[in-house]
């Protein structure tokens, strides 16, 4: 019985995946007739995603540089479309593999939780990277960026999936968070990449660009929590006195 919900749930979470990805893999970018960098194939040619996602990883500059041309909104969407089915079938199989620990009716609840955690990656990335994207947008016009928001938002999203199918190695014990930590540092050097070549800019504020908001959001979580503490602590001397 745990066996068929193991199985029933695994086919469930990886035709999740495929009728995303199935959808997503429609042509609708067209390169000129130098359809390749460095050897290895763009993105939207007929080769397929992996070589795609490999010329991007492999060689970032000149992809970027080479996909500028290409730039839609829709192509970012669903770049991150397959990036969020990834990493629901990573939620999915997370959960299902947990919830087997506790027998058939765990397999049961694990598989319908994975289920409600995979659709919901698949949902919330492209919104997701559609929002962020635009605050990040409004942060480069007032840094001097020169591109449009089209280009500002494909860029980065031509590695949102091969970093999401590295992520999967995150969850390896001991090490696991040593390669989240890489994961990020390059995820960040491609996205100071990417903002390079959209808008023009200099490394320095191109990193400026995703720095900002971590540094708001660092600035603000120390005021909320200081302002906590001050209060326990006010409260502290109240009872005291």
């Amino acid at each position: 019985m745990l066996a068929v919900q193991l199985r029933n749930a695994y086919f469930s979470s990886i035709g999740v995946f495929y009728c995303v990805f199935k959808a997503s893999t429609v042509t609708v970018f067209r390169n000129t007739k130098d359809e390749s960098v460095g050897g290895y194939p763009l993105v939207g040619e007929t080769m397929g995603f992996f070589e795609d996602w490999k010329a991007v990883l492999m060689q970032p500059k000149e992809t970027f540089a080479k996909q500028k041309s290409n730039a839609s909104i829709m192509g970012g969407l669903k770049n991150y479309l397959i990036s969020g089915a990834i990493y629901g079938v990573i939620a999915m199989l997370v959960f299902l593999i947990f919830g087997a620990m506790g027998g058939a009716a765990g397999a049961a609840v694990g598989g319908g939780v994975g289920m409600i955690a995979a659709l919901a990656y698949i949902v919330m990335i492209p919104l997701g990277a559609l929002i962020g994207g635009a605050i990040l947008y409004v942060i480069a016009k007032l840094l001097g960026g020169t591109g449009d928001f089209k280009t500002h938002f494909y860029l980065p999203s031509l590695f949102a999936a091969p970093m999401a199918i590295a992520g999967v190695f995150g969850v390896i014990p001991l090490i696991g968070m040593l390669v989240s930590f890489a994961i990020l540092l390059y995820s960040l050097y491609l996205t100071t990449l990417a903002y390079k070549e959209a808008h023009g800019f200099d490394t320095l504020k191109a990193i400026l660009v995703w720095l900002i908001p971590f540094i708001i959001v660092g600035v603000l979580m120390l005021l909320v929590f200081g302002s906590i503490f001050a209060l326990m602590a006010g409260a502290g001397a109240a009872r005291g006195a």
